[in-house]
């Protein structure tokens, strides 16, 4: 019993290790300035969350759906890191990454926390990406293109 209740906890302080990174380096923009541009042709805004995230939490109109998990890491497109921090080598199919992100436009990223978008943000600005903004969180957004989930 004991041997499970500390493998449960060593589990736990690994898994919130290697999803942590240090909040305090990353940074984010208020999105509300940004709303105009939502549906601008010069402008990609991309929601790094999953479909299941987006259905339990709602979503912002105006957002396309790149799911971090599903669409790049399952592909092998962009691999994360344990600490979150990017590492050129995690590129694993640069072309495939530039033909998700319009090197063209600027770039607007968001996600549960602002951590996979921060991490995204590193690996398009590594590319030579030259507008990549990190919006953050999608709770931090307060307008009116929010799309509240259908909870009963």
């Amino acid at each position: 019993m004991i041997t499970s209740i500390k493998t449960f906890i060593l589990t736990a302080v690994l898994f919130l290790t290697a999803c942590a990174t240090d909040h305090k380096e990353i940074e984010t923009i208020d999105l509300m300035p940004f709303e105009p541009h939502f549906f601008d042709d010069a402008w990609q805004f991309v929601d790094l969350r999953s479909d299941d995230e987006r259905a339990l939490n709602g979503y912002i109109n105006g957002f396309e759906n790149i799911a971090f998990y599903e669409d790049l890491e399952d592909q092998h497109i962009l691999m994360s890191s344990a600490n979150w921090r990017f590492h050129p080598e995690n590129i694993r199919d640069q072309t495939a990454l530039e033909a998700l992100f319009d090197r063209d436009k600027k770039i607007v990223l968001i996600c549960r926390r602002g951590i996979r978008a921060h991490y995204v943000q590193a690996a398009l600005t590594y590319l030579g990406y030259d507008e990549v903004y990190n919006a953050g969180a999608v709770e931090d957004y307060k307008g009116s293109h929010f799309v509240a989930p259908n909870h009963p």
